[in-house]
């Protein structure tokens, strides 16, 4: 009937235990669950009259979306685990103090002969919050014609663009109005931001 975190939850602390409470007693030897990505420890505690579990473990990762399902249970008459007024399963993300940061480049800083098409891919230390990135990405001389696509995990943008002009130099940057899923904004990192490259001829690689 209810659970701790809710579905949708944002900024949970990593220590927060999960709370599932059910319309009536369970059966408590039949609940199973699972929890992705697993942070390891679980230990379950029952309220008196076996309507709330809570479950503790070791500390979730900061950033991080976790998802809970309740796979299997049943109430002192034998009667199974049907779905209810909130979802099964549902999903939190945890709270996350860490600035994203860029990881690398492709071109990287200082490459020469850089194939005229060419897509710029970014990749970030993080799931990012994709919208924000593509509206700090620049690139100058632009080329136009951007369109931009991601990985499954959120973490890699790849721009591609109308050719490049030959042996020209450009200078990319993603500038700190990008952020992450938990709108903590980009600052400096392992590789330059901005960065540049030069092209090669249409011959170019």
């Amino acid at each position: 009937s209810t659970t701790n975190p809710v579905d949708g939850a944002v900024g949970v602390a990593v220590g927060q235990n999960i709370v599932i409470t059910f319309n009536e007693p369970m059966n408590t030897g039949t609940v199973a669950y699972n929890l992705n990505p697993n942070p390891g420890g679980p230990v379950d505690v029952w309220s008196v009259g076996d309507t709330v579990l809570t479950i503790s473990h070791n500390p979730f990762a900061q950033g991080t979306l976790y998802t809970v399902n309740v796979i299997a249970g049943q109430d002192l008459t034998g009667n199974d685990l049907v779905a209810g007024p909130v979802p099964n399963p549902w999903s939190f993300l945890t709270f996350d103090d860490t600035p994203p940061t860029i990881a690398l480049t492709t071109p990287s800083q200082g490459s020469t002969g850089v194939g005229l098409s060419q897509p710029v891919i970014v990749r970030f230390s993080e799931a990012m919050n994709q919208a924000s990135v593509e509206a700090a990405f620049t690139c100058t001389p632009d080329p136009g014609g951007w369109t931009f696509t991601w990985n499954a995990i959120g973490t890699e943008m790849t721009a591609v663009h109308y050719d490049f002009n030959q042996i020209t130099t450009y200078s990319c940057q993603v500038t700190n109005g990008a952020t992450d899923l938990a709108g903590n904004f980009l600052t400096g990192g392992p590789v330059p931001n901005p960065w540049s490259f030069t092209t090669g001829t249409s011959g170019g690689s």
